[in-house]
């Protein structure tokens, strides 16, 4: 699974995994759970969001929960 670590920290941010049915994108729980507004409708775990295919990514939402991560983990 490819990851995202800030330099000097131990655990990732976020991460990402291509599955044979599908493609999760791994962030932490609290932005999961502080966007769940709009991650409506979406298949979402208790910290990943999956989609079908890569023509079904959703870049706003995607963009969004980056920003959030950022935010909420800002050194």
């Amino acid at each position: 699974m490819a990851t995202y670590t800030r330099i000097g920290e131990d655990a990732p941010e976020i991460a990402f995994a291509s599955q044979a049915k599908y493609i999760s994108l791994y962030f932490p729980v609290p932005v999961i759970t502080s966007k769940r507004e709009i991650l409506a409708g979406l298949n979402v775990g208790k910290c990943c969001v999956r989609y079908s295919s890569v023509s079904k990514l959703n870049f706003t939402v995607i963009t969004e929960l980056l920003k959030e991560t950022a935010k909420q983990y800002r050194s």
